[in-house]
């Protein structure tokens, strides 16, 4: 049966701890965090409790550990494994939690997946810019930034990623910040708004919503990419942890090739996103240049065609 706890204190080295207590370098304000582990994963639970030691959110941070839905629960939403169905329902679970912890006093809610892991560029600088966007409901951002429907600049924000892949592009820098407006999936390490919170718990639980399960699967990172007005930093703070994971079990496309993106991702994040943006450069070049090649094609038997009929 699915439970909630938090984490056990260290007895030394960190800000939990009772005797001989670290100063505190991070400082997450009034953050909430919740992490999604399985009850059956205590090695990830072993991992990430670590990781919220190591960065000093050990203190403010509560663990959701549901169990794996039978199979009559998840088909009937229409999803053909139980990890894609947990996902989603995990992650509304969260979320619908952190609101009960805003009512008074204004905490920014930050979720985590078990196998979350913090790169060396993620400093109490990196936060201090992390912190100030989610305080701030109107953050700047360039003249690049994407329009609405009524011609203004967006400000608003449902999620901020602390770690994504931009598979779909990143553009709009915020000033001062190495945040973009982002079109990602992995959903490991965000902080969600009200706005977006709000947007989540109102949106039903189906697949058919993701993008085509074929190319992006059916997680809620696809529906996140899709419906969600995100940001997020490049290079990413926050990487997946190459620890065996329940979620790649499906049938898809992506079952082979997403294990071997995420170990990339975590060993250079850089180099990662870096790939993936100029790939998409290079296929709008590739674009161009077909259609190019078509124009000068259809002019040259155009003209063919010209000089046969005078003749």
């Amino acid at each position: 049966m699915s439970h909630w706890h938090g984490i056990e204190p260290l007895d030394s080295g960190c800000v939990c701890s009772k005797i001989n207590p670290a100063n505190r370098i991070y400082d997450w304000q009034n953050t909430r965090a919740f992490i999604i582990c399985l009850a059956t994963r205590p090695d990830r639970l072993e991992h990430i409790t670590k990781e919220m030691h190591r960065v000093q959110l050990c203190c403010q941070a509560e663990f959701y550990r549901p169990v794996k839905p039978p199979k009559e629960l998840y088909e009937k939403y229409g999803f053909k494994n139980p990890t894609n169905y947990g996902c989603w329902d995990s992650h509304r679970t969260v979320a619908e939690r952190g609101s009960s912890y805003n009512k008074d006093v204004y905490c920014p809610i930050l979720i985590f997946e078990d196998d979350a892991y913090f790169q060396p560029n993620f400093t109490p600088e990196k936060l201090k810019q992390i912190m100030s966007f989610v305080n701030n409901p109107n953050p700047k951002v360039s003249k690049h930034q994407v329009k609405n429907s009524s011609n203004k600049t967006k400000k608003d924000w449902d999620m901020l990623y602390l770690g994504q892949l931009p598979v779909f592009g990143a553009y709009g820098k915020v000033k001062g910040t190495d945040f973009r407006r982002v079109k990602s999936v992995l959903a490991h390490s965000y902080f969600i708004s009200d706005k977006g919170r709000n947007k989540l718990l109102a949106a039903p639980i189906i697949p058919m919503m993701t993008y085509p399960y074929a190319i992006m699967g059916q997680g809620i990172d696809s529906w996140y990419c899709k419906n969600m007005e995100a940001y997020g930093p490049v290079p990413s703070y926050v990487t997946q942890f190459p620890i065996k994971s329940d979620h790649h079990a499906g049938t898809n496309i992506a079952t082979g090739i997403v294990p071997l993106v995420l170990d990339l991702h975590h060993k250079s994040p850089l180099l990662m996103e870096g790939s993936i943006l100029a790939g998409w450069i290079l296929l709008i070049l590739i674009v161009i240049l077909v259609v190019i090649i078509v124009y000068k094609l259809l002019r040259k038997v155009g003209r063919k065609i010209k000089s046969n009929v005078g003749k």
